[in-house]
């Protein structure tokens, strides 16, 4: 595929150079999906937060496609904050590039998108409750 010119530079810049300063997990309770509903309460739902230089950007990966929202730090200087507030609970991760193996097939669901992005390769980490313990696990070392 050919770029344009002006195209290559921002995308390809913005991907190059603009890593997350940051990344929160976001866990909720709330479900509209039935079979959600065993889950430990609280622990139902989650998405990401990445925060950048200047934005923060929102990865919410849903059952039928992924929600991306971009909020501008002069508008919203801690959005983890703002959400913990909200009755979400965060929780700080690390992104790890450092493990660059093949993950293997997986099923979509909030847990395996955010593992991809965070680059966690545990296949035992499945629900939002185990993904926290994980995250917290690593944290405390």
């Amino acid at each position: 595929m050919i770029w344009p010119n002006f195209l290559k530079k921002s995308v390809f810049m913005l991907a190059k150079n603009n890593h997350p300063l940051s990344a929160y997990v976001v866990f909720d309770g709330e479900t509209e999906l039935s079979f959600l509903k065993g889950l430990k309460a609280g622990f139902r739902h989650c998405f990401l937060i990445l925060e950048f230089e200047t934005c923060w950007v929102s990865l919410d990966p849903l059952s039928c496609f992924c929600e991306v929202q971009h909020f501008d730090k002069a508008q919203i200087q801690d959005l983890p904050l703002w959400l913990k507030y909200q009755g979400y609970q965060i929780a700080q991760a690390p992104i790890n590039r450092s493990d660059l193996k093949i993950r293997p097939f997986d099923y979509w669901s909030c847990v395996s998108f955010i593992k991809r992005v965070l680059g966690i390769q545990k296949w035992w980490v499945i629900t939002p409750w185990q993904l926290k313990k994980y995250i917290y696990r690593c944290t405390k070392i």
